[in-house]
């Protein structure tokens, strides 16, 4: 019987020892990080943008080349990706039977 007082005793002990710990610890832990919510709802998608691979992103505005007459490509004065101006001349036709006329 001597025995068990001092077991009851420690374990009572270490009951309060881990409750300390564990109060401790809650009270120590950083702030959760603030996030601003917002209700997302029904609209029209205003603007889309296309990954085809990781790190490139598709141009919005893109425009089909098309000659009025038909030929065939002497120089090609752009390649795909440049940038370009309005006006710039983009290719030259093969046009020797023109000028010989």
């Amino acid at each position: 019987m001597l025995l068990e007082i001092p077991m009851k005793r420690a374990l009572i002990l270490l009951v309060i020892l881990l409750l300390i710990g564990a109060a401790g610890w809650l009270w120590s832990r950083p702030a959760p990080i603030a996030v601003d919510l917002i209700a997302v709802g029904l609209g029209p998608v205003e603007q889309i943008a296309a990954n085809s691979r990781a790190g490139t992103i598709r141009a919005c505005r893109r425009s089909g080349l098309s000659m009025p007459s038909g030929g065939r490509v002497e120089q090609l004065l752009v390649h795909e990706g440049d940038r370009v101006a309005a006006g710039q001349l983009l290719l030259q036709l093969h046009d020797r039977e023109q000028q010989a006329l």
